[in-house]
């Protein structure tokens, strides 16, 4: 069981940590998104947009090492659901052509239903880790002189990753065959 909790850490924190980074590369960009959104003052969206960025790298970087899981998963959790709330509140108001903002390995698309299904999945998943010891791979119990360095942690992390790398190829091609379709018609 420890290697599915830490599996499913990796997977969480990789769509943490690749959307922080690609929000930080993109940071105009992403403000813009924020705004588009038409939830918030746009004095507030400069800081917004910084606070969530920052937010989604710490929860990345607390999932993969194991560190404040409460605190982690809880940061998450509420990530989750304001952004399911945001979609679907622009998606009650007809407007599905702004871009979700998502970013990262999950990639960037228009608001859809598909957003907030696969948001509700992730909260699941969430909420399953919650009640999950952070065994594996956990810098606390290197700290205090566990073994962290089993192969089965490596794999994990391996395996994790190449699931990733994979839905992203995949989701790359997919939209290349798209792009193909639409000339030819």
């Amino acid at each position: 069981m420890e290697e599915i909790t830490l599996y499913m850490r990796s997977i969480i924190g990789t769509i943490f940590l690749t959307a922080g980074y690609m929000k930080i590369k993109n940071i105009e960009e992403h403000s813009q998104v924020i705004k588009e959104y038409q939830l918030i003052p746009n004095t507030f969206i400069p800081h917004v947009t910084r606070f969530l960025i920052i937010i989604e790298i710490i929860c990345g970087i607390g999932l993969y090492l194991g560190m404040y899981k409460n605190f982690t998963l809880f940061t998450s959790l509420a990530l989750l659901v304001v952004y399911s709330v945001a979609i679907t509140i622009n998606l009650l108001r007809g407007r599905n052509e702004i871009s979700c903002g998502c970013g990262g390995v999950l990639g960037t698309h228009n608001l859809s239903w598909k957003q907030v299904i696969r948001n509700g999945f992730l909260l699941l998943l969430s909420i399953w880790l919650w009640f999950q010891p952070f065994v594996f791979g956990n810098i606390e119990n290197v700290l205090s002189g566990g073994n962290w360095l089993e192969i089965n942690v490596i794999l994990i992390i391996f395996i994790s990753w190449l699931t990733l790398l994979v839905i992203s190829i995949s989701k790359s091609m997919l939209s290349v065959n798209k792009q193909r379709q639409r000339l030819f018609e």
